[in-house]
């Protein structure tokens, strides 16, 4: 697909989504446009200080419809999908992390000799750095959100 086609989409739905999303208390994590023009799918994902809900998900995808209808793909065939991130995605931004303390989390992070992994309870998220308990431990590993390369909650099942 056109790279200059998908970042315009981007581009004119991004300022829509952050108006839109942000009365709500809300914020875009990611969007993924794929497929071919004519027949484009475009995947949008939504997440909350403490979560996102099926009826804003349903919301945004009807406001968002409603404006790529009228002024972003006039005539164009498209399928829509308007979803929180999910536990399979990473986390992306700062403030996804509060809302997961007290649950296992992997970090892939930047040291000296290549990437390290990690895995350990989140146990605070502050506005600069994440504190990590690690197994067998009661002490904090403070991690900078600077370091981080990949973070990812770990399922309970």
């Amino acid at each position: 697909m056109d790279r200059m086609f998908v970042e315009r989409i981007v581009g004119r739905i991004s300022p829509f989504l952050e108006t839109f999303l942000g009365s709500k208390g809300l914020f875009i994590v990611d969007i993924i446009i794929r497929g071919q023009k004519g027949n484009l799918v475009l995947e949008v994902f939504i997440d909350g200080d403490t979560g996102v809900n099926t009826a804003a998900c349903a919301e945004t995808s009807r406001a968002l419809s409603k404006e790529l209808d009228e002024r972003v793909l006039q005539g164009e065939n498209y399928a829509l999908t308007v979803s929180s991130p999910g536990l399979d995605r990473p986390l992306k931004f700062p403030r996804q992390y509060a809302k997961h303390a007290g649950r296992e989390i992997m970090l892939e992070v930047r040291a000296d000799g290549g990437p390290v992994r990690i895995t350990g309870i989140l146990a605070e998220a502050r506005a600069d750095a994440v504190g990590i308990r690690m197994k067998g431990s009661e002490a904090l590993t403070e991690v900078p959100f600077s370091d981080i390369l990949e973070a990812r909650i770990k399922p309970r099942w």
